[in-house]
């Protein structure tokens, strides 16, 4: 695999995600992406998904750090979306850009994912990426087999998502994370927004080294790709609910049989997105005592102002 190798773990944040001109970042100060209603407690459930099945589905996601500036990255996005298509709604990916202009529209808790994400797995360059957070396959061409693999698994727990325009740019977002056995240890929902086909001018331009390498996807689509033959998908935007890689810890009266744990905001969407590209993922993370044993449970997506019921 060819990808950008850096010397050690301090040198790949200070340098190899950052190593590229920055534009100048288009927000300051608080998120102006942010969120109107702090509730981060469990409200009342709600019968919008139908009654909870004891059966869910198992689904994966690859969240991987990359970025416009990096030649080798086109092939981690590719792998990604081969990945999504052998699967679809089994599969899911999670672009977390750093040092372009994506990662600018990032507020201050999600512009620290790529850094967060890249020292719990122990990233030596870009692109990375984790399948179900399991630290071993940080190369992107084993993730179909690895996605393929993960989604054969049983599944302990499952999700439903519902958003609603409430006014203008704000949504309401309601993640329901539903238990079908007892579990033990430290367990979270994690959210964010994605959107997919993002390409605003010249700075969202994508570099590729592969431009004349004939077995490559991207053989003579040139050096920087324009939007004619590469747009970014999957992009992160924002983490909502509790910000972080970890997100909001579900209390453990709900790990059981039949269990439950809701959380809803009213999320501000900002301007420069395109609504209709726009979706939320939500997932449940078990935190191990070490990063070997962090375990994505399941996950689900959600395309903005529609609803996805228990499956």
């Amino acid at each position: 695999m060819k990808k950008l190798v850096l010397s050690s773990l301090a040198v790949a944040l200070m340098f190899g995600f950052y190593s590229c001109s920055k534009q100048s970042p288009k927000i300051s100060g608080t998120n102006n992406l942010g969120v109107n209603n702090t509730n981060t407690t469990a409200p009342p459930a709600t019968n919008i998904f139908g009654d909870m099945p004891t059966d869910f589905t198992k689904k994966a996601v690859i969240e991987e750090v990359t970025g416009a500036w990096c030649g080798y990255c086109p092939n981690g996005a590719y792998h990604i979306q081969q990945s999504c298509d052998a699967n679809p709604e089994r599969v899911y990916g999670v672009a977390i850009h750093t040092g372009d202009v994506m990662s600018d529209l990032y507020d201050n808790y999600t512009k620290s994912a790529p850094d967060d994400l890249a020292s719990q797995y122990s990233f030596s360059g870009v692109p990375a990426g984790v399948v179900n957070r399991r630290k071993s396959t940080d190369n992107y061409n084993v993730w179909e087999s690895e996605t393929a693999a993960e989604i054969n698994k049983p599944a302990e727990c499952g999700l439903a998502i519902a958003t609603k325009k409430v006014q203008d740019q704000t949504y309401s977002i309601e993640v329901h994370a539903g238990f079908n056995t007892t579990l033990t240890g430290e367990y979270y929902v994690v959210a964010y927004i994605l959107e997919d086909e993002v390409h605003k001018g010249s700075a969202y331009d994508q570099h590729n080294y592969m431009d004349a390498d004939a077995s490559s996807p991207w053989y003579q689509k040139g050096d920087p790709m324009s939007s004619t033959d590469y747009k970014h998908n999957h992009l992160l935007r924002q983490i909502i609910f509790k910000p972080g890689l970890w997100g909001t810890a579900i209390p453990g009266n709900y790990l059981k049989a039949g269990g439950e744990f809701a959380i809803k905001e009213e999320v501000d969407m900002s301007t420069e997105y395109d609504l209709t590209k726009v979706s939320v993922l939500a997932m449940v993370v078990k935190k191990g005592a070490t990063p070997d044993e962090d375990y994505v449970m399941n996950v689900q997506e959600c395309k903005l102002g529609s609803i996805k019921k228990w499956d």
